[in-house]
């Protein structure tokens, strides 16, 4: 009973853990949006610019997917036509922001296409929709953007965890030897 008990509660403590990271899809917010996280990208970049140009895309990022904790000076890089990222690549970048082409416009799909927004929370991999669902067209550009060297450090909370479960682990073993 004591070693099942003591195997059961190790298994916990792993599990409790062990950080799952998942790449988020963020929903806009103040103006129209196209099939739950898409925004117009005609006349939502600076200044009501149509562009799907770093600058813009960051604007975007902060006024309308609610990204409030942005650096002030973030590190960009922007690919074309590239939403698989299944082999890694993402790891240090923050967020992506993706503009999709235009797609069938008796769907109502705006003029220029569509922007969305992911938050990466640290994932090296993740393979983004090729296109947007229901009649939407498909990517023709991300930008990756990063605040690199501005993070706050850690409080000592993974050292904590870890110290906890190699405890744990520890009296498991010390209790099914006895």
């Amino acid at each position: 009973m004591t070693k099942k008990l003591l195997l059961t509660i190790s298994a916990f403590a792993v599990t409790a853990f062990t950080a799952s990271a998942v790449v988020e899809q963020l929903t806009p917010t103040g103006t129209t949006v196209y099939n739950n996280y898409y925004i117009a990208l005609n006349g939502t970049g600076e200044g009501g610019g149509n562009g799907a140009n770093e600058a813009n895309n960051i604007y975007r990022l902060v006024t309308y997917f609610g990204v409030e904790d942005l650096c002030d000076d973030p590190i960009t890089v922007t690919y074309q036509s590239i939403w698989d990222w299944s082999e890694g690549g993402l790891a240090g970048y923050d967020y992506a922001v993706i503009h999709y082409g235009r797609g069938n416009p008796d769907l109502g799909n705006p003029p220029g296409g569509v922007v969305g927004a992911w938050k990466l929370n640290g994932e090296d991999t993740f393979e983004f929709p090729a296109e947007v669902p229901e009649g939407g067209g498909g990517i023709s550009g991300v930008t990756l953007i990063a605040c690199r060297g501005e993070s706050v450090p850690d409080g000592g909370t993974t050292i904590a965890f870890l110290g906890a479960g190699l405890l744990v682990l520890g009296l498991q073993r010390r209790f099914v030897k006895a």
